[in-house]
């Protein structure tokens, strides 16, 4: 939301509608990456595939 909004007021900025964007002042949320993870074991991804190849289309 933060960047969202940081951006909206950024062209009036430019064109001087504004003489401050009040976000500048605001600290914006941390972000942090989510830890990769694997959703399937090797053989339920291919036991997967081999039903999903095989259905009729």
């Amino acid at each position: 939301m933060h960047w969202c909004l940081n951006g909206a007021f950024q062209d009036p900025l430019r064109w001087k509608w504004i003489t401050v964007n009040p976000l500048d002042q605001a600290e914006p949320p941390t972000y942090s990456m989510p830890k990769p993870w694997d959703c399937y074991a090797p053989t339920d991804s291919t036991a997967t595939l081999k039903q999903n190849w095989s259905a009729p289309r």
